[in-house]
């Protein structure tokens, strides 16, 4: 497993179903029922632009605009604790997005863990823990 929506609160099971709403979201339910969602993405899709969720090859979850075929999320932006080739690792200042690996609580718990790569959360300065 590469990457896991809701890692500190995982859907138990089989029972998840995940769709694109009307807003060009990835919505991610946890049963068939679709009443509360319990995960989603939160990127704003212009009005008359449809989106498509894509699985590259690279392991990538990507949701894409059909018409101009840019990415409005991606998984490699979320890393858990496993970095594939073509993930990026730290701080993209003009995303604002720090990516950072973090360990799983257990082999079969995948919240995060006690291990980071950095001394404390938002440093700039990683000391890698191996």
């Amino acid at each position: 497993m590469v990457w896991v929506a809701i890692r500190n609160d995982p859907i138990i099971g089989s029972s998840g179903f995940l769709f694109i709403n009307q807003s060009g979201n990835l919505v991610l339910y946890g049963n068939d029922d679709q009443k509360l969602p319990v995960w989603s993405t939160n990127d704003s899709v212009e009005e008359n632009d449809i989106c498509a969720a894509q699985l590259l090859d690279s392991g990538n979850l990507i949701l894409v605009r059909k018409r101009s075929r840019n990415i409005v999320s991606q998984s490699f932006d979320y890393l858990t604790s496993t970095h594939l080739p073509g993930m990026k690792l730290g701080l993209d200042r003009k995303l604002g997005i720090d990516r950072f690996l973090t360990s799983w609580r257990s082999a079969d718990d995948p919240g995060i863990g006690d291990f980071f790569p950095y001394d404390q959360p938002k440093s700039l300065t990683a000391n890698l823990c191996l």
